[in-house]
């Protein structure tokens, strides 16, 4: 880890501690601000109360009301119950369903004259009727693929878990580490390891290339008897996040909808896996100040991304947490395939106090203190298909070819220095691994870096990357 990293866990640590004082969390307002308005109103608080400035005797100007959570598990998702399903299945929208094109050709035709800029685009050969990143997917409840929310088998889901899925996720916490928790999660997504979005790409070129490729060698599909129609999905792009620490923010949040507050936010969610000792410990002693803790059932809030803010903010947080200089990014794979991301919401069986106070807050409505909520067990996940104004586009396949190559798409390390620089990583912590193995760290199958596609004569498979 480079001499200028810093800790994103303890960044969310000392975030979720500031939500609970009277600032709370003021988003677009910089840490060093942050900070210094909550030493102010800590002092001013304490002042009032006669007591030594903490965390803990900080005070709210806000009015606090007391929530008392029941024990619930899974809870009121109710997957498995059929009116539950059918009522949740009503309350989001179905996808709008173009007129099938001729070819490619046509389609792609369209969409470019139609793209203005605000258009996220993905490419498949065929359509699922779940559209979820592909951690997920292994792990789904069968009966609820296509369902507006996918029942997800955590044990399942955690239990299937190969020893390299268990390095590359350990690599995914190291990356959110070291590089924070937003920009850890686009790069290990462009560069195979395990990740919470889907990939989209801001050009309708790149999605008909996928949308036309067998992976994984990326060879040109012309269609057969089983699988006549591919598919493009567009995006309208919903919202324009302004930096990155905005997204740091929006990234750690989890809600839960309580009568009469709506939904109300938990500002310090975070995934027990990522969380170091030391950090469980303090937040622990939180929780038992405030009863214990009780299983309740969160979701995230969904991020949309695109490449524009990607190629800003990546090199902003680069220069700034490891090196002066950053190389341009346009020969990289992130660049050239306009890559951005989707985060679905995820509901997770978390952990979180008895005791739980509902706070106004200026942005969010109303948020929980304590703001922690530590994510046990993936439970369901929502289904992109019921994206808002979301535009499936089917074509028929034929011989047609769009004029891109996977060179292009996937530059090797001579080209892409961030690939070079991550196989440099990799390969130096995870040599006995690799090296048990017998395999290369950028091995399509069984590395820890994906190359993105098979560069030699294989047994192709028509799928979803």
């Amino acid at each position: 880890m480079g001499s200028h990293a810093t800790s994103s866990v303890n960044g969310w640590y000392l975030d979720a501690l500031t939500a609970d004082s009277t600032t709370c969390i003021e988003l677009g307002v910089s840490p060093k601000s942050r900070k210094r308005k909550l030493k102010k109103s800590k002092a001013r608080n304490s002042a009032r109360a006669g007591l030594k400035p903490s965390i803990r005797n900080a005070s709210f100007d806000a009015e606090r009301f007391p929530v008392l959570l029941g024990e619930e598990f899974p809870g009121e998702l109710g997957i498995k119950n059929p009116e539950i399903r059918a009522f949740l299945n009503e309350q989001y929208p179905a996808p709008i369903l173009q007129p099938c094109a001729e070819n490619i050709d046509a389609l792609l035709r369209r969409l470019s004259t139609e793209d203005n800029g605000q258009y996220l685009y993905r490419g498949q050969t065929r359509h699922f009727p779940a559209l979820v990143p592909s951690i997920f997917r292994r792990a789904m409840i069968p009966g609820t693929e296509g369902d507006a929310i996918i029942g997800i088998d955590p044990n399942q889901f955690h239990g299937s878990l190969s020893e390299r899925d268990r390095i590359r996720f350990r690599l995914l916490g190291e990356m959110m580490e070291t590089y924070g928790p937003s920009v850890g999660n686009i790069i290990a997504q462009q560069y195979g390891l395990s990740s919470e979005a889907l990939d989209v790409t801001g050009d309708p070129k790149i999605a008909a290339f996928f949308a036309t490729r067998q992976y994984p060698e990326y060879q040109s599909f012309e269609g057969n008897a089983s699988n006549s129609q591919g598919v493009i999905y567009r995006f309208p792009l919903v919202e324009i996040l302004p930096d990155l620490e905005t997204l740091d923010t929006l990234y750690r949040l989890a809600c839960k909808r309580i009568d009469p507050f709506g939904d109300v936010w938990f500002v310090g969610f975070q995934k027990r896996a990522v969380l170091t000792d030391k950090i469980l410990k303090d937040v622990n002693k939180i929780f038992e100040e405030r009863g214990g803790t009780i299983r309740a059932e969160v979701r995230t809030r969904p991020l949309v991304v695109d490449h524009g803010f990607y190629e800003r903010e990546i090199r902003a947080s680069w220069r700034k947490r490891l090196m002066d200089e950053v190389p341009p990014l346009t020969d990289t794979r992130l660049l050239r395939q306009r890559g951005g991301s989707i985060r679905t919401i995820s509901r997770w069986a978390s952990s979180v106090a008895v005791e739980l106070d509902a706070v106004k807050h200026p942005n969010l409505g109303f948020v929980f203190s304590p703001p922690f909520a530590i994510g046990e067990e993936l439970i369901g996940v929502e289904n992109i298909n019921r994206y808002p104004k979301l535009e499936i586009f089917p074509f028929t396949h034929s011989a047609y070819e769009v004029d891109l190559s996977p060179d292009y798409l996937w530059p090797g390390e001579e080209s892409d220095w961030m690939y070079k620089h991550l196989m440099t990583i990799f390969e130096n912590r995870h040599f006995q691994f690799l090296q048990k193995q017998n395999v290369s760290v950028d091995d399509l199958r069984e590395g820890l870096i994906d190359p993105g596609y098979q560069r030699s004569t294989d047994d192709a498979k028509t799928g979803v990357q």
